[in-house]
């Protein structure tokens, strides 16, 4: 497990691709959404996040390591949002 020079190359072929600075390659889509989500609370300043009581755990999981003030609505339900 962990980075191999594999994935460092394979990063700096992304960046270049895209003209970034930088890319970053996830192991999977759990991980891609948490650790995006749990960005907010480090880069914006006192964000709020509205979520859907049914979002996937890989997005709670995310949003809860991000450390910020999240409301919570019932799943699908417009009144509670």
């Amino acid at each position: 497990g962990g980075t191999t020079r594999y994935h460092v190359e394979l990063e700096a072929e992304l960046a270049d691709l895209h003209q970034k600075e930088a890319a970053l390659v996830c192991s999977s889509c759990f991980v891609a959404n948490e650790a995006a989500l749990s960005l907010f609370g480090k880069l914006l300043d006192n964000p709020v996040i509205i979520s859907d009581a049914a979002n996937h755990a890989s997005m709670i999981e995310g949003i809860r390591h991000g450390k910020c003030e999240k409301r919570i609505f019932k799943h699908d339900d417009m009144e509670d949002l």
